[in-house]
């Protein structure tokens, strides 16, 4: 387990989250519940970690049971939800029980 993921789950299992304001309206509009984007949180798999110069680490979690993943950012002194996502084929592909970004061509 890496350490942005290990911050995550820690903040996530002491309930030391936040989901801003973007990413409870997107859960609303693709109606996703809280418990279930806790359930990726704790139980997902990571499918990607976006570390860019000068910005926040953010992981990405895929759902284990829908079709859907969740942007993350580990920042003291909780976890803040950036957004929550429906998959799509022409940016996802499916590679067993996990998705990665398909390559741009």
């Amino acid at each position: 387990m890496g350490i942005p993921e290990k911050i995550i789950r820690g903040m996530i299992e002491k309930g030391w989250v936040y989901y801003s304001n973007h990413a409870q309206k997107r859960m609303g509009e693709r109606k996703i519940p809280r418990q279930l984007v806790d359930h990726a949180l704790l139980n997902g798999e990571i499918i990607e970690i976006q570390d860019f110069p000068d910005q926040d680490i953010k992981v990405v979690f895929q759902s284990g049971t829908e079709d859907f993943y969740v942007i993350v950012v580990a920042k003291y002194p909780q976890a803040v939800v950036v957004t929550v996502c429906n998959f799509m084929e022409e940016v996802w592909e499916q590679l067993g029980t996990i998705r990665k970004r398909r390559k741009k061509e």
